[in-house]
């Protein structure tokens, strides 16, 4: 199959009975299909296209059924399966994982690749609105925290969150983040990426920086710093990950 008609197809996959579902049959997206598997462990730079990638997926539904990554999806969903590699862009394969169809991403360029695909992308670089100064942490998915309202209209457009990825990321936690980068997305109307970075940060972006220490209870605080607000994340990986599996579940 030519990259041309690879890239239709993958296009084609950002509506109902691809990656999206229509679970009541009224016509309106209200869950994904998508579930993604991860084919090994990733590195950093692969874990923030991952992270792009659920925002993206989340932008485009009402409703999330979670975990978003699933070692063993069942056989209604379409999994996306990411592995180590070099590729510049995703693949559909009819059978690619298990004997059935599977979307194979391998590497971080072909995770970044897909998350800006389909006509509804909104992944171009932009100037996003001056940093807030301080963040309430029961609007995070508000306007007023890591939500943009570009336009003004009253409505959310927009990100401002960055998760910037540590040199090593306990898979517990970054599963999680997974989880909150997709309830992100769905709490708007666009997503700004990258959500996720493993250096610089993009101007304007509010940065969630993570700090794994062992044995600690996990505590999500905001910080009030000359350039802005930002986020601080601290404690044991494994209370990390409750923390924000519960932030993608049951946070305002």
């Amino acid at each position: 199959m030519t990259g041309i008609k690879q890239d239709q197809m993958i296009d084609g996959l950002f509506g109902i009975g691809g990656f999206l579902a229509d679970g009541n049959g009224d016509g309106y997206v209200d869950d994904l299909r998508a579930r993604i598997v991860l084919d090994g462990e990733p590195d950093p730079e692969l874990w923030a296209a991952v992270l792009d990638l659920a925002a993206r997926l989340g932008v485009e539904t009402a409703g999330l059924s979670l975990p978003l990554v699933d070692d063993d999806p069942g056989p209604d969903t379409l999994p996306i399966v990411v592995r180590a590699g070099d590729a510049d862009r995703p693949e559909y394969r009819p059978d690619g994982w298990r004997g059935r169809p599977a979307v194979i991403v391998e590497g971080a360029g072909a995770a970044s690749t897909l998350a800006r695909a389909g006509a509804g992308a909104n992944g171009e670089a932009r100037p996003r609105s001056e940093r807030p100064a301080r963040l309430d942490l029961l609007e995070l998915f508000e306007t007023g925290g890591l939500l943009l309202d570009a336009d003004g209209d009253g409505a959310p457009d927009g990100t401002r969150l960055c998760v910037l990825i540590p040199a090593e990321l306990p898979s517990a936690v970054g599963r999680a983040l997974v989880d909150f980068a997709a309830r992100l997305g769905m709490e708007s109307g666009g997503v700004d990426l990258p959500v996720a970075s493993t250096g610089s940060l993009p101007e304007g972006s509010v940065p969630l920086r993570l700090e794994l220490r062992p044995g600690e209870p996990a505590r999500l605080s905001a910080r009030e710093q000359p350039d802005g607000a930002a986020l601080e994340a601290a404690g044991d990986p494994a209370a990390l990950a409750a923390l924000f599996s519960l932030l993608a579940e049951q946070w305002p």
